[in-house]
């Protein structure tokens, strides 16, 4: 069974047919359930096309996985898990999908030059509360197109507002009232405690209330990369056995959802330490605060990761670990050189 939702099509016949539970026709509408798998990849035939060429090279079935998943964030999760394998491809000799390794079942397997490198996958989405702060303002602006009159308006809100208290109807009928009087651009009132509206203009060329420059303050929690409950730090003491056991590189995937605020800069500062100024010298001298990086501090709590492979925006960018541990060959790690961080 496919992860699907409802489209609705009218037509001018009368019709009945069912194929598979996949269509129905009736009363003059069509009804037919799209997949995950249908909608991701309905304007993306070139990506379709490369995974298509990688699973057969290598005798792969992430695409009957990903046809069938049935949950969103699952379904999200493959795909990403699909982008960094699909990256080893031009290297690798063999590829093995979720390998069963001493009882453990990496997300990837690579043989690059007769070396055998696991590779798990890391998709760092917004955090739960700031996920509750975006399909809040994605839920209003949706109530708020009910309103018919054509109109800009934008909204602020502090971030300590409790979204799943807000009634949506209560805040359209409470908008909709105050722009049956004529609003002058700059005009603002508190819809609600902590969430406060702006007029910007009205506008012939839309129906309806649409909503611009939505948003709150930014909330950068570090945390979330380095703290010893992080994503990244159980990824990385997931696999201590096999590693050690069977002497093994370990790259940790990452891929950064836009909504988690960081970028490529962070994740260096977490890995490798933080820069500071000496501005008593000229000219001035900069230098590397090691003690909380994750590579190289005296924990040393990334010490079995040969190195991590960020991808966002569609743009890889490989953090290598310089520690004499390293397993990586010096084949392999001059691939990924190629891609490293470069300040």
């Amino acid at each position: 069974m496919c992860g699907r939702y409802k489209i609705s099509l009218k037509i001018n016949y009368l019709y009945y047919q069912t194929y598979a539970n996949t269509i129905v026709v009736c009363n003059s509408t069509i009804t037919f359930d799209m997949s995950y798998f249908q909608e991701f990849f309905s304007n993306r035939d070139a990506l379709l096309q490369k995974l298509e060429q990688f699973a057969s090279k290598h005798d792969l079935r992430f695409l009957q996985k990903l046809r069938e998943e049935t949950n969103k964030t699952q379904f999200l999760s493959k795909i990403t898990e699909t982008h960094f394998g699909l990256f080893f491809s031009p290297f690798a000799s063999a590829i093995k999908e979720e390998p069963k390794i001493h009882g453990k079942t990496p997300d990837w397997s690579i043989t690059i030059n007769d070396q055998e490198v696991i590779l798990e996958v890391l998709r760092l989405n917004a955090s739960e509360s700031d996920q509750k702060g975006l399909d809040f303002m994605d839920n209003f602006i949706e109530k708020m197109k009910e309103i018919k009159i054509g109109a800009f308006l934008s909204f602020s809100h502090e971030n300590n507002i409790g979204v799943t208290e807000i009634s949506l109807e209560t805040c359209k009928e409470n908008i909709e009232n105050w722009l049956q009087t004529a609003r002058k651009t700059g005009e603002t009132f508190e819809l609600t405690n902590g969430l406060e509206i702006k007029f910007l203009q009205y506008s012939d060329k839309f129906s309806y209330v649409c909503f611009m420059g939505m948003g709150s303050q930014i909330k950068y929690d570090y945390r979330r990369l380095y703290a010893n409950n992080s994503p990244l730090l159980k990824k990385a003491n997931k696999y201590l056995d096999i590693i050690n056991k069977y002497n093994l590189p370990y790259v940790i995937c990452i891929y950064l959802d836009f909504h988690t605020w960081f970028d490529k800069e962070d994740l260096f500062s977490c890995l490798y330490g933080s820069s500071c100024e000496d501005a008593t010298q000229f000219p001035s001298a900069f230098s590397t605060i090691i003690e909380d990086a994750l590579y190289y501090s005296s924990g040393r709590l990334l010490k079995n990761v040969s190195g991590i492979l960020l991808r966002q925006s569609d743009v890889h960018t490989y953090f290598h670990n310089f520690s004499g541990e390293n397993k990586l060959d010096e084949s392999i790690k001059s691939i990924l050189l190629d891609f490293q961080y470069q300040q």
